[in-house]
């Protein structure tokens, strides 16, 4: 049966006053022998002798530094908590249960993450404990009603879509129907308010539908309406699968399905098939990954051959693949950090092994608005996936989940190397910008040093002026747009970014004839200013850029000249062209390096097939 939760918490506990901390070390006497670890801190000024801590770093970065990891409660007044954790609040379901109680301790208020973080419970918690009265806002708790995020979080389930657990939320106090299905046993009832279905396809039926699954990958009409909890504790297995050729899908089920039931598994433990890149077109097993939703990864002999340890060989498997065992080493290449449950197994012609682990992860070197798109779409995959962003404006819109998680700096080639075999990435995807041909270098070095597969996502191009016209001047470089402006009169507006504008310092007059547009951002800012551009010489502004506001940007600026990258369709490239047509400005383009790549959508098509 699915396991209810039931780990230690860890809640840190902050008081202000001396009537505060002794309230905090009765409240963490109390909590301790409730299942939670508690530790008691307060300010510096206090020096309390008897047990309570005080933070060495500043009160605000030092929940930053436990964010998302422990618990808190704050002993003092609420406006006090919400400003100290208020540079931290991002995502419900990754931020920290944040509680505040008076210090009389009458009352206790679930301020943040009352269901996922289990806030609200912790509030029940401490009224049983030192009888503070829980202040529940809650909608679902205050009428008593089922909420299915702290259904989820009870019996260890992952929840697939955000926003359908707030229609359901809503559907469940407006009295809506919700049916329910689970393919697995269940710790407790079904809950209260929700009609059990015996199959799956009557769900659509329903205004929501809730299924309780080993994975999502079923086949069933309008999905919309239904919300997928997939258990986190079900064991996943990754088959590794040599075959001879012709060998039918319903032969690969059958042995398949024997080698699991020994050891107590079935098809929908499977997360995935791996083999040699020999049998990437085997009709037999793409047809049995197809019909039951699989993954099937392939890798080349070189690949495999670096898999470490003993295993059964075969003379003429290395003769013929060469490779002396391809169904063992492409599980255990597929989740190298798995543990191996089945070596080389062969019936009828085919071999397999089981190995049950993690499958590899995604890293996506993103900040574009392509970035966005694919991880959007890695999302519905549900796959693991690390983004990887420059700088805090390019993490801006991106929340972290289960699946999803975000690093922020830059990166050089050793430590893109470090961070692939670290965190066993298996795919890397460079969605970074068409002019970060430094950055993709690295990454396409790194990637070739681990031998982990590279795609290049590459920008759509938008049509452009004419070369020769009145209307636009192409140049290959930063340095020739300079050298053509230092050649020509009038007023200059520049939108290359802050980064470029030390280059522009060569322009003779360039601070009464430049104007820069940058990022509203303080680092931007700051560059643009030691370069001498600010006051009535720098826009700052929040892209994406209209027409509109770059035609009001060229008559701000009085400008001439519109320097710009080639920066295609995702960087506002069609906008720029409109507006300069207009006010009859001359564009002079900075044109995007050549490079070989795939588009968004060609990206999307391969990784569905993949996943």
């Amino acid at each position: 049966m699915l396991k209810i939760m039931n780990n230690q918490k860890e809640i840190e506990i902050f008081s202000f006053t001396m009537t505060g901390n002794r309230l905090n070390r009765c409240v963490q006497e109390q909590l301790s022998g409730c299942g939670y670890l508690c530790e008691g801190y307060t300010t510096a000024r206090l020096q309390d002798p008897e047990g309570l801590k005080t933070p060495d770093v500043d009160l605000k970065t030092w929940i930053g530094q436990r964010w998302g990891k422990k618990m808190f409660l704050f002993i003092g007044a609420s406006g006090i908590a919400v400003r100290c954790i208020a540079p931290w609040v991002k995502d419900k379901y990754t931020d920290s249960a944040v509680l505040v109680m008076d210090e009389k301790g009458e009352h206790v208020i679930p301020l943040l993450s009352g269901h996922m973080g289990g806030a609200v419970e912790a509030a029940k918690e401490i009224e049983r404990a030192v009888h503070a009265k829980a202040v529940i806002t809650t909608a679902t708790d205050v009428q008593g009603r089922f909420a299915v995020d702290i259904f989820a979080r009870r019996n260890d389930l992952e929840i697939t879509d955000r926003n359908l657990v707030t229609k359901i939320s809503a559907a469940v106090l407006e009295d809506r129907p919700i049916g329910f299905y689970s393919e697995l046993p269940l710790a407790e009832p079904i809950p209260k308010g929700l009609t059990r279905c015996t199959s799956i396809k009557e769900l659509p039926d329903f205004a929501y539908g809730i299924a309780v699954v080993a994975r999502e990958n079923f086949a069933c009409e309008r999905k919309g309406n239904i919300l997928f909890l997939r258990s986190r504790s079900f064991r996943r297995i990754v088959v590794g699968i040599g075959c001879r050729r012709g060998t039918s899908k319903h032969q690969i089920k059958t042995s398949l399905e024997r080698l699991l039931k020994e050891h107590g598994l079935k098809l929908e433990n499977v997360s995935c098939l791996a083999s040699i890149d020999l049998k990437k077109e085997e009709p037999g097993i793409l047809a049995f990954a197809r019909e039951h939703h699989l993954p099937f990864y392939t890798y080349s002999a070189r690949e495999l051959q670096k898999v470490p340890g003993e295993m059964t060989g075969s003379d003429f498997v290395l003769k013929t693949a060469g490779v002396d065992n391809v169904c063992e080493r492409a599980a255990r290449y597929c989740a190298p950090e798995g543990k191996l449950l089945q070596p080389k197994r062969i019936a009828g012609g085919i071999t397999l092994a089981l190995v049950e682990g993690k499958l590899p992860g995604i890293l996506l070197f993103g900040g574009t608005t392509e970035s966005l798109e694919l991880l959007a779409f890695l999302r519905n995959l549900r796959a693991e996936v690390t983004v990887s962003v420059a700088t805090e404006y390019g993490k801006e819109g991106i929340a972290e989940d289960e699946k999803t998680k975000v690093i922020c700096g830059r990166m050089d080639r050793e430590e893109m190397s470090s961070f692939i075999r670290e965190h066993s990435i298996g795919l890397v995807i460079d969605a970074t910008h068409p002019f970060a041909a430094e950055v993709t270098r690295q990454i396409r070095q790194a990637c070739e040093g681990t031998e982990t597969e590279y795609i290049r996502c590459l920008r759509e191009e938008t049509k452009t002026p004419e070369e020769g016209t009145d209307q636009a001047v192409y140049v290959s470089s930063i340095k020739e747009a300079v050298e053509y402006l230092k050649t020509v009169k009038g007023r200059i507006l520049i939108t290359t970014g802050s980064k470029e504008l030390r280059r522009f310092c060569e322009i003779p007059d360039y601070r009464t004839r430049c104007c820069a547009r940058v990022l509203s951002v303080p680092d931007s800012i700051i560059s643009s200013a030691e370069w001498g551009f600010s006051g009535r010489n720098l826009i700052a502004m929040q892209a994406p850029f209209s027409k509109e506001m770059n035609i009001a940007a060229i008559h701000y600026a009085d400008a001439d000249f519109f320097v710009t990258k080639e920066s295609g369709d995702a960087g506002g490239m069609k906008e720029k062209i409109q507006a300069c047509t207009e006010t009859g400005t001359t564009m002079v383009v900075i044109r995007r390096p050549k490079e070989t790549g795939r588009s968004v959508e060609e990206i999307c098509k391969d990784l569905r097939e993949k996943y």
